[in-house]
């Protein structure tokens, strides 16, 4: 686990080796005020922002998939019971929140991501936040490489932390110090005020989770055509304008052929407004299959759905390059107004999946959930399920799902007890 002196000590030595001092100020992070922890002295600084970005969006997200499935619950109350375990090994004098609305953001995400490409094995994230989706993303069945970008020096401290927790022994830290072998070239003769070392051989896995700093992107660059899927939630019109253009040059480098860029809500107007973004993907040859710049609640028909009503807690796209199969279908100006979202198996399984039992669960029903699924890990030799692969009980197994499923002519809302409000629109 990377700590913010050594994070700093790596960034001051990559600025000296800066061709220009401008490349910097192009990474530069905004945030409203001087009070977030973009640059912490400690990691008990870090705490006040572990919960933030989503406040009061819990019930939108729950509403937004129709409540949750069994496999749905169970990814949740996992993912809860990591952020407390998490919290209570960082900062164990403090008592430990539940970040419901953050952890459900990132449930939606993976969510999306899983409903697209079900068996994804290169994924690429550049600003995951706080870090809590890698909490979901160690899920993936066939995941085998899966990168994060940060510029932000406290974020990247607390994503380090859930990664370190998500992917145990699989995690290559690319903000620490490099080739410290050749730092220095001791000579050693075995003294009374000194033991020789005895070092130890030990093997090591193929990392899964690549955590990149903002001076080490060019590593990327250098990896043409090498990632199934890219994310970026939450920035795009958060950018500077110079880094959205590096940005996209990025993911039009790194995607595969068929690969995608998949956002969840494009950020707030810090920026540029939706033309202006518009104007930068077009410029730079991405085309939406889904652009819906407003989130909400609106009806939804098509070739192969049918008329449903469906609930988006906040903004959505998925973009392709040219190399894509479907640009040509999809480069369209049109494509880019209004609710866009094209008729595509993937699409209807991201964003309108028909999988099953659901219901709408309450923040009082959760906590108690991972109370009790707890009691069970800490209890256990195993409290981070570390060594287990053996499925664990669902946490449903001893309670009836609400009994309603999904019914076309009103989507989701159908049998719940608190359904969505819908409007006609898109």
């Amino acid at each position: 686990m990377i700590d913010g002196p050594t994070y700093r000590l790596s960034e001051n030595l990559a600025r000296q080796c800066l061709p220009n001092w401008h490349l910097a100020q192009v990474h530069r992070v905004d945030f409203d005020n001087d009070y977030f922890a973009k640059n912490p002295l400690s990691n008990r600084e870090l705490a006040p922002i572990f919960d933030t970005f989503h406040e009061h969006r819990f019930d939108f997200y729950m509403r937004e998939w129709g409540g949750l499935g069994a496999d749905d619950l169970e990814a949740v109350v996992d993912a809860l019971c990591d952020s407390v375990l998490l919290q209570r090994r960082v900062w164990p004098d403090r008592q430990p929140r539940l970040p419901v609305s953050s952890v459900m953001a990132a449930f939606s995400a993976y969510k999306k991501l899983l409903g697209w490409a079900p068996e994804v094995k290169t994924v690429l994230e550049v600003g995951p936040g706080t870090g809590l989706i890698s909490l979901f993303m160690k899920r993936l069945p066939a995941l085998e490489r899966y990168s994060q970008v940060e510029a932000c020096q406290g974020l990247y401290l607390l994503q380090g932390m859930a990664n370190d927790l998500a992917f145990p022994y699989e995690v290559e830290e690319k903000a620490l110090p490099q080739n410290l072998a050749t730092a220095a070239d001791f000579h050693l003769v075995e003294n009374p005020l000194l033991e020789l070392p005895c070092y130890v051989d030990m093997p090591r896995r193929p990392p899964r989770c690549v955590h990149y700093p903002w001076w080490r992107v060019g590593e990327l660059m250098k990896q043409p055509g090498s990632v199934d899927v890219v994310m970026s939630n939450a920035n795009l019109r958060e950018f500077s304008q110079y880094a959205l253009r590096d940005y996209l040059a990025l993911f039009r480098r790194v995607l595969k052929p068929d690969g995608v860029v998949l956002a969840q809500c494009l950020g707030g107007e810090l920026h540029r407004d939706a033309s202006g973004l518009i104007s930068e993907l077009r410029d730079m040859k991405f085309a939406p299959i889904v652009f819906d710049l407003q989130g909400g609640s609106r009806w939804f028909s098509g070739p192969n759905l049918p008329l449903m009503a469906k609930s988006f807690c906040t903004s959505n796209a998925v973009l392709v390059g040219p190399e894509h199969p479907l640009f040509e279908k999809y480069n369209k100006a049109e494509c880019f107004e209004g609710c866009h979202f094209g008729a595509e198996p993937a699409v209807l399984d991201m964003y309108f999946p028909q999988d099953g039992l659901r219901r709408l669960y309450s923040v009082a029903e959760l906590r108690d959930l991972v109370e009790a699924r707890l009691v069970v890990r800490l209890t256990s030799a195993d409290p981070v399920g570390v060594r287990s692969t053996k499925r664990r009980p669902r946490a449903t197994d001893d309670q009836p799902l609400f009994t309603s499923s999904f019914d076309p002519r009103f989507g989701w809302s159908a049998g719940f007890s608190r359904a969505p409000r819908f409007c006609l629109g898109g």
